[in-house]
């Protein structure tokens, strides 16, 4: 039986870095898995790709319900960051390809919108949450590891040492977004 988790927060919260930290043995953690997906069907081929699949996204927070229908038993997981150093983040970033650089009042609104979403999921049973800077810690690393793998993949400890002191961050030259797919997805997700 396939094990799946999600991982979800505000965008520049770590989220690239957890899906790199929770590669590894047997399980394969997507990051922006929902990238270039025209529908939660062709969403659900990438996860069902592995036996221990999972998806390490900020967007995540807009589709939970629909997910949590798909993936009842998947284990969830909220990383928090100060909203105001979240903002100042994404104003800092440069563009994505096809995108333009996001403005500070866009952010807000966007960061805000997040928040409330991400404060409801947090509060369900079950969902573990923890901050950011948890992850640069031992015990706040492996409490994610646990709650993600559990018994699919033995703690790492040699991973979470490599992968500490590493900034794991999209190369926006790289990235291009799909904006009919974010359209597809989002209209549904409204």
């Amino acid at each position: 039986m396939a094990h799946n988790f999600f991982i979800t927060g505000l965008p520049r919260s770590r989220t690239a870095w957890c899906a790199n930290f929770l590669t590894a043995g047997d399980a394969f953690c997507h990051h922006d898995g929902l990238a270039n997906c025209r529908t939660l069907d062709d969403f659900a081929r990438k996860m069902d790709a592995h036996p221990v699949s999972g998806d390490s996204d900020s967007g995540l927070v807009f589709f939970v319900d629909e997910l949590r229908d798909r993936y009842p038993d998947a284990q969830w997981a909220v990383v928090r960051r100060d909203p105001a150093e979240v903002v100042r983040s994404l104003v800092s970033m440069p563009p994505y390809q096809n995108l333009p650089r996001i403005e500070e009042d866009a952010a807000e609104a966007m960061v805000a919108a997040a928040t409330v979403r991400l404060d409801k999921l947090a509060a369900e049973p079950g969902v573990f949450s923890l901050n950011a800077s948890d992850l640069s810690n031992r015990e706040g690393a492996r409490a994610l590891w646990w709650h993600c793998l559990r018994d699919h993949s033995p703690w790492n400890s040699a991973r979470w040492e490599m992968l500490r002191d590493l900034r794991v961050t999209v190369a926006s030259e790289r990235v291009n977004v799909s904006m009919t797919a974010a359209a597809a997805l989002f209209g549904r997700a409204a």
